[in-house]
């Protein structure tokens, strides 16, 4: 079937960010419930983003050097342990070690498979499949929001139990998509080539040094996805601080998500007619727009206007960001372009996180967003100064 590849890695992605949402946007709903502080959740998140920025790369490394593909096992293996996880999760007592410690480990997993889950797709493009990237992320999108709206309405109506019930549920569907991802007639093995063996054994500073330009935007993307994650983690606090309740964060989080939609999804499109360098720098200008709307904002409705800027902040940022790796690095470091720009979105997440709950607890809300809108602007300076120009889309390039 020429478009099961796409449809079903469609599934794949809408589970995954699904899962995404339960873990990371209902965080502060959950764990405030249980008992925690906005500082203890901060650190909690920031502590599993930054143990999962070192876990990262080194599966992704044991992926690439191994002799056979195990994606597949060991996405679904990390998310076995994160189903286990859910259940630990539930019966500990509230406030009690061994609850933040699951949770935790939840945040680990999740970040660190980040970078798997889009492999997974590029490996059956590798072998000459058709797989639409930009498609696939837009489902992302579709089910993040699907499942934020019903979530924060599940909440309102039963208890924040139910989040856990959520993320037992789309986590085990999520790994029988994945234990399915496979194709009648297609080989699964992996290519080899001596030039890829030697580049691939170029230490992390050798690769830095020799894409100075690409640093900078590594550095740059840090700062915006520090400010964006203020946001994303805080969403709570921001909307009852606007007089609002879950069910408005829920709403708020669906109707950013959604408008991410039609740009994933005409991505490729606009994407053949201005270069990915353009295009990215376009996506770190407007989340720092959004960054000062939310800052500007007086009440929900305000809320509701700067989520406006998804489509062309974070929705443009999820598909461009992959586009314009392709682009500007040479393929035998791609892997290795991917999981760095993942890591700065967790280096934003761990930062954003740990310094947002304090900034709440000591300060207050609108601290937290002009902090915010200090770091935002200069990450999308800094981006603005060292992306490359990056190509149009050509014909041969469908992912």
């Amino acid at each position: 079937m020429k478009y099961r590849p796409t449809i079903h890695f469609c599934v794949i992605q809408g589970l995954y960010w699904g899962c995404f949402c339960i873990v990371y946007a209902y965080a502060s709903v959950y764990l405030l419930a249980k008992g925690l502080t906005s500082s203890q959740i901060g650190y909690l998140i920031a502590a599993g983003s930054g143990l999962s920025v070192i876990i990262q790369p080194i599966l992704g490394a044991w992926a690439d050097r191994s002799k056979n593909p195990i994606l597949h096992k060991l996405t679904i293996s990390m998310f076995a342990i994160m189903i286990a996880c859910y259940i630990g999760v539930y019966v500990s007592p509230d406030s009690g070690f061994s609850k933040v410690l699951f949770y935790g480990m939840l945040i680990i997993l999740l970040q660190a498979a980040t970078s798997l889950t889009y492999s997974l797709g590029l490996f059956f493009i590798d072998l000459g499949l058709k797989v639409n990237i930009g498609i696939a992320r837009g489902m992302g999108s579709l089910f993040y929001a699907a499942i934020s709206s019903l979530l924060g309405v599940l909440v309102v109506k039963f208890n924040e139990d139910v989040i856990l019930l959520a993320g037992i549920v789309a986590f085990t569907l999520l790994s029988l998509s994945i234990a399915t991802f496979h194709f009648k007639g297609v080989k699964e093995v992996k290519q080899t080539n001596e030039t890829k063996k030697e580049r691939t054994n170029l230490s992390l500073g050798q690769f830095l040094i020799s894409h100075r330009r690409y640093t900078g935007v590594l550095i740059g993307n840090i700062f915006v996805f520090i400010a964006y994650n203020f946001l994303n983690s805080y969403m709570f606090q921001i909307v009852t601080y606007h007089g609002g309740t879950e069910k408005d964060m829920g709403f708020a989080i669906s109707l950013g998500a959604f408008l991410e939609l039609p740009i994933l999804f005409g991505l490729t499109m606009v994407n053949r007619k201005l270069k990915s360098g353009f295009l990215f720098k376009v996506s770190s200008v407007v989340i720092m727009l959004k960054c000062i709307l939310f800052m500007t904002a007086m009440n929900m409705g305000m809320i509701y206007v700067a989520m406006l800027t998804q489509a062309l902040g974070y929705g443009l940022y999820a598909g461009i960001s992959i586009y314009y790796i392709a682009h500007t690095i040479e393929n035998e470091e791609q892997v290795r372009g991917q999981s760095l720009m993942t890591a700065t979105v967790t280096i934003g997440m761990l930062v954003g996180s740990g310094v947002g709950g304090l900034l709440i607890d000591k300060g207050s809300v609108p601290l937290l967003l002009t902090v915010t809108v200090i770091t935002g602007i200069v990450g999308a300076v800094i981006v603005c100064i060292s992306a490359e120009k990056g190509k149009t889309q050509g014909k041969a390039e469908e992912a």
